[in-house]
């Protein structure tokens, strides 16, 4: 069994045509038909001397809020001087572009002013910029609404350096939450923080394939939470992470020489749980340890490494809870360089050892997340321009958006179709056959809606060549399916920053991923609505940022493939995730809420099939927080926050019928232990904690042998779909 340290790194068959360092992109775009130059339309120099406040405010005052009206900024390449906070206000859908790390806007007003105040700007882009404070001003993008739920915002390929505060700050006097954000490919350099999160809702935050240099915090969640992956932090001057009384996660971060890695918030109500999983943590300064955690929430490590610790130093994870909290930790595969204890268990702590389990992949010390380059279409054709679409709301377009993806597909990759903002209806199904070019178009506002007589779905995706749908909505007002994507042959699509409705969610229209092959992969860094896969157990689907308020998965073919998610947000539906027919699922950091029931999971004819789902909060209102129904195979509950303060209950996983297994481990309960109606030998507790009542963990359930195989097995899972996704983690951002 290899350990951590010498594990290899997993097939990189999917690689994208990128490379890796530590400067974000340069964008080399042709700017599209709709963009606001703001040289062109507003009169912004760019020239580093000139004050450009007036001109950029003035561009961004040409925003629209509905489909058809402007809503993207373009910033060509240049150095902007600000003296003046620019400010987004009550919009919901915009781009702000600009060319990478030739675009430069830099600040020149007050000490520690804001550069851009985001007041509710909801499903809002800001891709390829750098923000440069100039050791003055306080912020760069401060999300702090006062009008509108920010939610779906995406940052992506943005610099930010010398901010006296934070380089984006969140919650400093909200009135509205900001949540459910997406920060991809950014570099934070010498910042007081690199992002802060500082109010209570601020939920669901992933970073992925970002670079933390010289900051005092590199991430400061004073309040919220965050998912971080592929990522680097290297000299922070107090710690890498502050985090708070929630559920956190961190997967394959490299730490180098920075004071600690991780401390947590202190306090009698510091609930939480933190998951890190194949890091390495290195040259850490503090001697009170690389990871400082004070939550009565269960700590899980593993696959990860400690090296170059201070001289005389002792473990390198301290469980620093007071004498009155009850704090556990799981390890496995945990390795420390020179050997040494690894974790101080502190006045009342308790360490659970497993087995290493699988080998999985660990980066290298000079692993690069950030990714430099990207390659742009060589030809965008225009639907409004070069084909006539009107995407007035009115006109029916059917034959025009035909017309512009059978041109596409026959120019194939390198092509570009893209939609400005519009509502583009339809009266038939859109085809894509054997396609490999990408079509995207400025966010949530450009709309495909289908409506009128006819079920069928607006587009039908089959045997994808290499495909990208991104930036819009589609929509299916007739009852259809927004989407439906079949195959009969390997391929691969990308779905990044797509909707499957136009208006809310709760409409029920729904994706659909049906009967795919052995091959065909799927993946997607932003999806977003109701989900079905069916027939699919074949098929390779990888899916990062999904936010779908239901999740159903079901079919007649084996679970042979492997279906994964990294990330997952629901709420406000009875069940967020049914299984059926043994078919089995992967997924990691799913925070759901306001459900009455967690999951449901079905038997069939089909082999047994494997359920582990990694939580962050598991908030179901009934008692029964999960059923399964005549399911062969095993299930794993892990390192989730379940319930609320208030459930007085016992919270039950109902079992009829089947041949399961249940392993409950790394939870964290309110007020009563759990239950599952499995036979006794079936079902292993392993360090969860009751933060109400005992602060205790109970135990191995039955045979310590069956528990730890159990855990072990759960582990395995989660290390297979880390794997997967560093091995597919260079095309998982966007290249509009």
């Amino acid at each position: 069994m290899a350990t951590a340290a010498q594990a290899s790194p997993p097939s990189d068959s999917w690689r994208c045509d990128a490379r890796f360092g530590r400067e974000i992109p340069v964008y080399a775009w042709e700017s599209r038909s709709d963009w606001i130059n703001v040289r062109a339309a507003t009169g912004a120099k760019g020239d580093g001397a000139t004050d450009d406040s007036a001109a950029v405010q003035a561009a961004l005052d040409l925003l629209g809020d509905s489909p058809g009206l402007p809503k993207v900024i373009y910033f060509p390449p240049g150095r902007y001087l600000l003296k003046r906070t620019l400010v987004i206000r009550n919009l919901n859908g915009a781009m702000l572009i600009g060319h990478g790390r030739d675009t430069v806007l830099v600040w020149g007003g007050e000490r520690d002013g804001r550069m851009l105040w985001s007041d509710g700007a909801a499903r809002t882009t800001y891709l390829g910029l750098v923000f440069d404070g100039a050791k003055r001003a306080g912020v760069g993008i401060d999300h702090d609404s006062k009008t509108r739920y920010e939610t779906r915002v995406r940052h992506e390929s943005l610099e930010f350096r010398d901010f006296r505060i934070a380089g984006i700050r969140v919650g400093a006097d909200q009135k509205v939450a900001s949540a459910e954000m997406m920060f991809y490919n950014l570099v934070f350099r010498d910042n007081a923080a690199g992002v802060q999160f500082l109010a209570w809702n601020d939920y669901n935050n992933v970073f992925d394939g970002c670079l933390f240099e010289d900051n005092d915090y590199g991430i400061f969640a004073q309040k919220g939470n965050v998912v971080v992956r592929n990522s680097r932090f290297e000299r922070s001057r107090i710690s890498d992470a502050l985090l708070t009384t929630h559920s956190h996660s961190f997967r394959r971060v490299v730490s180098l020489d920075s004071k600690r890695f991780i401390e947590t918030v202190k306090g009698p109500t510091a609930a939480g749980n933190i998951k890190v999983q194949s890091c390495r943590i290195e040259g850490w300064r503090s001697s009170e340890g690389a990871i400082a955690s004070y939550l009565r929430g269960p700590l899980l490590v593993f696959d990860t490494v400690f090296a170059r610790q201070p001289q005389n130093d002792g473990a390198p994870i301290r469980l620093a809870n007071p004498p009155y909290m009850r704090q556990d930790a799981i390890i496995s595969n945990v390795e420390l360089a020179p050997k040494g204890p690894i974790v101080d268990e502190g006045s009342k702590g308790f360490v659970r050892v497993l087995p290493p389990g699988e080998s999985a992949w660990l980066p290298a010390r000079d692993t690069q997340f950030l990714r430099s380059t990207v390659k742009l279409a060589d030809r965008v054709i225009d639907a409004k321009r070069d084909c006539q679409a009107k995407g007035d709301g009115r006109s029916n377009d059917s034959r025009a958006l035909q017309a512009c993806i059978d041109r596409a597909t026959k120019a194939g990759p390198g092509t570009y179709l893209y939609l400005p903002s519009g509502i583009y209806r339809t009266s038939s199904t859109l085809q894509i056959d054997e396609a490999g070019f990408e079509l995207g178009g400025t966010g949530w506002h450009s709309q495909i809606v289908r409506s009128g007589i006819g079920k069928g779905p607006v587009i039908s995706v089959t045997n994808p060549k290499g495909l990208v749908l991104e930036h819009m909505a589609v929509a299916a007002r007739n009852g259809g399916d927004s989407l439906v994507q079949t195959g009969t042959q390997p391929g691969s699509v990308f779905y990044r920053g797509l909707y499957g409705f136009d208006r809310d969610e709760t409409d029920k229209q729904i994706i659909r991923l049906s009967g795919l092959p052995a091959g065909m992969l799927v993946q997607s860094d932003h999806l977003d609505g109701r989900l079905r896969i069916e027939d699919s157990g074949a098929a390779t689907i990888l899916l990062g940022f999904l936010a779908s308020v239901k999740l159903d998965v079901r079919g007649r073919t084996p679970p042979d493939g492997f279906l994964g998610l990294t990330f997952r947000v629901s709420a406000l539906e009875e069940f967020p995730l049914t299984i059926g027919d043994n078919q089995s699922l992967v997924m990691s950091d799913w925070y759901t809420e306001q459900t009455p029931y967690l999951f449901e999971a079905r038997g069939g004819d089909l082999p047994s099939g494997r359920i582990t789902l990694d939580l962050s909060r598991a908030e179901a209102r009934r008692q029964t927080f999960g059923f399964l129904r005549d399911y062969r195979g095993r299930v794993a509950l892990l390192g989730g926050n379940f319930g609320i303060p208030e459930d007085k209950f016992t919270p039950t996983l109902a079992v009829n019928g089947g041949e399961s297994s249940v392993t409950l481990m790394a939870n964290s309960f309110w007020n009563e232990e759990p239950t599952a109606e499995v036979p006794s030998e079936s079902q292993f507790f392993a360090a969860n904690v009751i933060t109400g009542r005992t602060l205790d963990p109970f135990l191995v359930g039955q045979e310590e042998s069956g528990a730890r195989a159990a855990a072990i097995e759960a582990l395995n899972d989660l290390r297979e779909l880390s794997d997967l996704d560093a091995s597919n983690n260079q095309c998982r951002f966007s290249r509009p």
